[in-house]
């Protein structure tokens, strides 16, 4: 992980431009790519877990990883209907992932302060107090920043007190949008169809990070983020018209995501022949060389 500034400084030294203007296009640039790297696989520094008291998931949610099932030993994994029977998975779930079209509260005068947790609006769709056991734990979208805060609080009928503070420039007039639209809903359903509710599993996501405007903002990938400087330079270049110049860095940036990946590659769990009973068995000979696993509590270990 590195400070922004880093990366700033990186870019303006390689082509030689130190200009206000010139810092505006970096930091754009920069966002964009952060935002697009991090989506690519699951950075540990970008997970997040979720109680899911409710089928709609938390509004910074870029893509599910597994749920711990219901305070049990069980990991469960994403998987397609129409995959189940190939999956090298043990235990999967099966879902129907929708979003849904209309917002909890919005708004167009929201008042928006920089590295503040502090959000008012006048006249929002709904007063926020009377609301409050609602929005508390959801996100709220503003204009065209690119980050989704979570609400943490609120004070009274026109102002919030959010979990981060807001990384964009002070404005009025906002428009902003409270569980926005977009924000996805999950929906069970065992390997028969029939619908499985949970209140209390655990959902571990790959979370969509905040924007980058501080100096001191940390860009949470690993090691040097030299993949987000390189594509950050190349867009700088194509910019600046000078497009050969941005392909023959494409080399050292694809060393520099494969290095990065490699740092956080997440674990994965090899496929093992299992008897019917969910056992464990030798490969090639069909004999049952291993133990059922429990742990301290005696619940049988799933998903070995």
């Amino acid at each position: 992980m590195i400070e922004y500034v880093d990366l700033q400084t990186q870019v303006q030294s390689w082509i030689g431009d130190d200009s206000t203007e010139t810092a505006a296009k970096i930091k754009r640039f920069a966002n964009a790519h952060y935002r697009q790297i991090a989506s690519t696989q699951f950075f540990r520094p970008l997970v997040s877990e979720f109680t899911m008291a409710t089928s709609v998931l938390p509004g910074d949610m870029e893509r599910p990883f597994y749920i711990q099932w219901e305070d049990s030993d069980y990991l469960i994994f994403p998987i397609s209907q129409q995959d189940r029977y190939q999956s090298r998975k043990l235990y999967n779930w099966f879902t129907k992932m929708q979003t849904l079209n209309t917002q909890l509260s919005g708004g167009s005068d929201g008042v928006v302060t920089a590295n503040s947790t502090a959000f008012t609006s006048a006249s929002p769709d709904t007063d926020f107090d009377a609301t409050s056991s609602t929005l508390v734990g959801e996100y709220l979208k503003a204009a065209d920043n690119g980050g989704y805060y979570k609400i943490a609080s609120v004070t009274d009928a026109n102002t919030l007190v959010l979990t981060e503070k807001f990384r964009g420039a002070s404005a009025t007039g906002v428009q902003f949008r409270i569980r926005p639209e977009g924000t996805k809903e999950i929906v069970f359903s065992d390997y028969q169809g029939e619908s499985v509710s949970s209140t209390t599993s655990v959902l571990y996501y790959q979370r969509v990070p905040l924007p980058l405007y501080n100096d001191y903002d940390m860009i949470l990938l690993p090691g040097d983020c030299q993949a987000v400087v390189i594509a950050t330079h190349q867009s700088m270049l194509i910019l600046q018209k000078y497009d050969n110049d941005a392909l023959k860095r494409q080399p050292a940036f694809d060393r520099a995501l494969a290095k990065m990946e490699v740092m956080e590659s997440p674990v994965q769990r090899s496929a093992v022949p299992r008897n019917q009973y969910g056992g464990l068995v030798a490969s090639g000979y069909g004999h049952n060389r291993f133990p059922i696993r429990t742990n301290s509590a005696n619940r049988r270990i799933l998903g070995l």
